[in-house]
């Protein structure tokens, strides 16, 4: 395994000890003199700020200053950390949700391209419930790991797609999160080729996942051929009537396939009321099964996606107030919420109805990443 693997979990292992983050001189300082209180010897603060990136200059950390952050951290020197190290321990156990410990190990070993426990420890995490934040994390993870690095990205997306887990923590949860991203979109190729390898989808939820997220995306980047391609594909294989929530996880890619649908038949031209009736009709009655506002708010906001780009600002208004007034919004979830004021924003300022989207009060939910949701997709 490379050094720096083990160099970035010596790191982890100091803010663990400490039970605080590496983030200013002030804490570097204080860093320091826990360091020479405890073991003796002197590391700088101008060391500390190197290792942790503070600064600007880039520097390998001398065998020295290992071997005493070694020693601070509870081992003789950094030859035995490394040693106890020779195995990565991230601290996970079957179906036991994992600590913010275990999560960073597993953050540095994707990159440092320690693929194989990697794929260990997705096997472990769980597949049949929700993990939640956890769940968000681990996809996040993967993410920002593969915007930058080929090789991560070229060696485990068939690995992912092979694997339930590997479908759950990334391709379910993070494309569902990024679905309008050129880059992603462009993954589902390969989620698609892999899972599926005579190229032949083997279940509804599996096509539906991978056609919708390709048709919003051909709708994006306005390749308007490849839209109606991929949105005749889709209004083909199935009854619409057919297409209905099975349970929770069905909630982002049914409703999107629903969105998708009005979406194709406007731009074919062949958006009757009726259609535009009897879609939000079944929505409506398929959110019943839902107790969890944060799922209905989910598939209102695909929902509001269609009918904002179709035009439809007055049947979108009335189903919003409709639904705030019942106080079935929830703004939890930022990825859903805020596109979803975003439509109802404008929809009023396309109507004229300024001092309605100037009064227009929009909670403050999680913080959200710029690149997960274009807000302004059809502006």
């Amino acid at each position: 395994m490379k050094t720096s693997y083990y160099i970035e979990v010596l790191k982890e292992k100091v803010k663990q000890e400490i039970q605080s983050e590496v983030i200013s001189v002030r804490t570097t300082n204080d860093l320091s003199e826990k360091i020479f209180e405890r073991t003796q010897k002197k590391i700088s603060s101008s060391t500390l700020q190197r290792l942790y990136e503070l600064v600007a200059i880039k520097t390998f950390p001398s065998k020295n200053t290992l071997n005493v952050l070694s020693e601070f951290v509870g081992f003789n020197n950094w030859e035995h950390f490394c040693k106890n190290e020779d195995e990565p321990h991230l601290s996970l156990k079957e179906n036991i949700v994992p600590d913010a410990m275990a999560l960073k190990l597993f953050e540095i070993s994707l990159k440092n391209h320690n693929f194989k426990t990697v794929l260990e420890y997705l096997k472990l995490l769980p597949i049949n419930i929700s993990l939640g934040d956890t769940q968000k994390k681990i996809s996040e993870i993967f993410g920002e790991v593969f915007r930058k690095d080929r090789e991560a990205r070229n060696i485990l997306l068939p690995k992912l797609a092979k694997m339930p887990e590997g479908r759950l923590y990334f391709y379910e949860t993070f494309v569902d999160i990024d679905f309008l991203s050129v880059y992603y979109a462009d993954s589902l190729s390969e989620y698609e080729k892999y899972i599926n390898p005579k190229e032949k989808i083997k279940s509804k939820r599996d096509f539906i996942f991978v056609n919708t997220i390709k048709f919003l995306n051909y709708l994006k980047t306005n390749q308007k051929k490849k839209t109606l391609q991929k949105g005749y594909l889709l209004t083909k294989h199935f009854d619409q009537r057919e297409v209905c929530f099975e349970n929770i996880a069905d909630a982002y890619p049914i409703a999107r396939y629903h969105s998708s649908y009005l979406v194709y038949l406007f731009l074919s031209n062949n958006l009757s009321n009726k259609k535009l009736e009897e879609t939000i009709l079944l929505l409506e009655n398929q959110m019943l099964k839902f107790n969890n506002n944060l799922y209905k708010t989910a598939i209102l906001s695909e929902l509001f996606q269609a009918l904002y780009f179709c035009g439809r600002y007055r049947e979108l208004l009335f189903l919003y107030e409709k639904y705030e007034k019942q106080n079935l919004l929830s703004y939890e979830i930022a990825s859903s919420y805020l596109p979803l004021m975003n439509y109802v924003k404008l929809s009023y300022l396309n109507l004229g109805l300024l001092d309605k989207a100037n009064s227009l009060i929009i909670k403050s939910p999680q913080k959200i990443s710029k690149d997960y949701t274009d807000y302004n997709f059809f502006k």
